[in-house]
């Protein structure tokens, strides 16, 4: 049987008296008696260890947590935010892993104004110009760890995007650019088109023959991610996947995006799990294998596959993002590893928009009606071909309002990834924000501006994009600015944003020059998850031959 627990009332009354005497002896005395302090201190301490050693440990432990908590309110103690958000991640965590962020974002902004504490550690910002500034060519803000959280590689490898050195990012993008802006090797004006339009004739054929005909209804949500995938795969490879054509995933890719997407983020929001999940030891334990049959493990072994080819015989293919790569002097694991990045990056993240855009559109009459006329009109006129050039898509400004009023109410991802703060700390609306902070840019505020986009900012209005309705050209300006922040902004900029934008300029026109649609389902539309991404599932819709006018 163990003894009982020392009496450590009378001990630490004992201890005290002998640390006061130690305080006051004369010099010759005082290392006798502070040895006789130490000597039953330990005493004390093998004694409790004996009777309950866990509870031991658990002193450390418990002053450590303490320590650190009131350490994480005092740094950031003058910025408001919710109760627990100021000594620990359980809020930050449990709201993105709900996915109810488009909610949760307007309450912070309404209650806490454009500066609001969401961590320990994190600050929400929603002010437009320092949004800018921060992301700025030249800030001295860095990535926050945060980025570290899109590592996939089990050999320990970097993508453009989870490399944290800043002058090596900026080094590997710089190589990156032109492929990506259809300026690299053997990209004529009109690769860009050229890829999207062969994949925009397939969703057409795919629509009709299969949905529209027989009288289906379309899951919008897979059919717009298989045409993005398809787009991006080529563009990257040269050769698309397929699946548009079979109307399948066909390495299950997209299975594998719904799971990681909210997972990704829901740990990217709390600093202990992101530094474990990062690591390359986690990586390698619970990450993806080249051996999987499907999934992200089997999309890297197919990328690693294609690239060791491509090294081998550097001109069996031209024109794609990759032969542009191996031109610029990118090695092959650097290849491998950014074209893994650019089809998780490119693929489902451009669908996102064109099911969320699409969801307004026909749910506004409207609205629906006057982009039928404008397109019906532009046909009349033979003012753009079959399928739409992106240079005549641009000259349909009724088409470019839904498209950015569609981003302005459902941006892509609804805050952005996070920069740090430099060591001396920075003035952030007036606020002195002390250094390694992490900032994460509060997108959706930023888009429901009452100031630049005025105060019906929660309804879709695509008219205030008119320039007849806005106070002049340079204030449409500032309205677009606000919308390409959704992508990033300078050295952070999302290099396949003019992919992106060549996505959306066509297909709508092209999808509603053939037909007309309405919501499968009016009372519950889609399934709509808001986490830092926004992820779009069971959204369907019917469609009919359009009427020839």
């Amino acid at each position: 049987m163990k003894p009982a627990l020392p009496s450590l009332v009378l001990s630490t009354q004992q201890q005290l008296g002998l640390l006061f005497e130690v305080s006051v002896a004369p010099k010759p005395v005082r290392s006798s008696l502070t040895m006789t302090l130490l000597s039953t201190t330990v005493q004390h301490l093998q004694a409790a260890w004996d009777v309950h050693p866990y509870l031991l440990l658990s002193v450390p432990l418990a002053l450590y947590l303490l320590i650190s908590n009131v350490r994480s309110y005092l740094k950031l103690r003058h910025i408001n935010g919710p109760f627990l958000a100021h000594f620990t991640y359980v809020w930050f965590v449990g709201s993105v892993a709900r996915g109810k962020m488009l909610s949760t974002l307007q309450e912070l902004t309404y209650k806490y104004g454009p500066v609001c504490r969401i961590g320990p550690n994190d600050l929400l910002v929603g002010d437009f110009d320092e949004v800018v500034r921060i992301n700025g060519v030249r800030s001295p803000y860095v990535k926050s760890d945060w980025y570290t959280t899109i590592r996939f590689d089990v050999d320990g490898g970097d993508s453009v995007v989870s490399l944290m050195d800043t002058a090596e990012h900026d080094v590997r993008k710089a190589k990156l650019i032109k492929g990506y802006e259809g300026r690299g090797k053997g990209q004529d004006k009109g690769w860009m088109d050229k890829v999207v339009d062969k994949h925009l004739v397939e969703l057409v054929r795919l629509l009709r023959e299969k949905y529209v005909k027989q009288g289906r209804e379309i899951n919008w949500t897979n059919v717009m991610r298989y045409f993005s995938a398809d787009v991006m795969v080529e563009a990257l490879m040269g050769e698309a996947w397929g699946d548009l054509q079979t109307d399948s995933d066909i390495h299950k890719f997209f299975e594998m995006s719904d799971y990681s997407t909210p997972y990704i983020h829901t740990v990217g929001s709390w600093g202990s799990l992101r530094w474990l999940t990062s690591s390359w030891w986690f990586i390698r334990k619970a990450g993806p294998k080249v051996t999987d049959d499907h999934g992200l493990g089997k999309f890297i072994s197919l990328v690693r596959e294609e690239v060791s080819k491509r090294f081998r015989d550097p001109d069996s293919k031209k024109g794609d993002m990759l032969a542009d790569w191996i031109s610029q002097g990118l090695t092959s694991r650097e290849c491998e590893l950014d074209v893994i990045l650019g089809v998780i990056a490119g693929a489902d993240t451009v669908a996102v928009p064109m099911r969320t855009i699409f969801l307004y559109l026909i749910t506004s009459p409207l609205v629906y009606s006057k982009l039928k006329d404008e397109i019906t009109t532009a046909i009349k006129a033979r003012a753009i071909s079959e399928p739409i050039t992106n240079q005549q898509a641009l000259k349909l400004p009724y088409m470019q309002a839904v498209i950015h009023e569609g981003l302005r109410m459902m941006p892509i991802s609804a805050f952005g990834f996070p920069k740090r703060v430099p060591a001396e700390g920075d003035m952030i609306c007036g606020i002195h924000v002390p250094g390694g902070t992490d900032i994460f840019p509060n997108n959706l505020a930023i888009q429901r501006s009452k100031k630049v986009f005025g105060d019906d900012v929660d309804v879709f209005r695509p008219e205030r994009w008119l320039i007849e309705n806005t106070r002049g050209p340079e204030h449409r300006s500032l309205m677009v600015r606000h919308i390409e922040v959704i992508f990033g902004h300078g050295r952070w900029q999302c290099p396949g944003r003019m992919l992106a934008w060549v996505q959306l300029n066509k297909v709508f026109v092209e999808v509603l020059r053939n037909f007309d649609f309405q919501v499968g389902n009016p009372r519950d539309p889609w399934k709509l998850g808001v986490y830092s991404s926004v992820t779009v599932g069971d959204f369907w819709v019917k469609g009919v031959e359009a009427r020839p006018e």
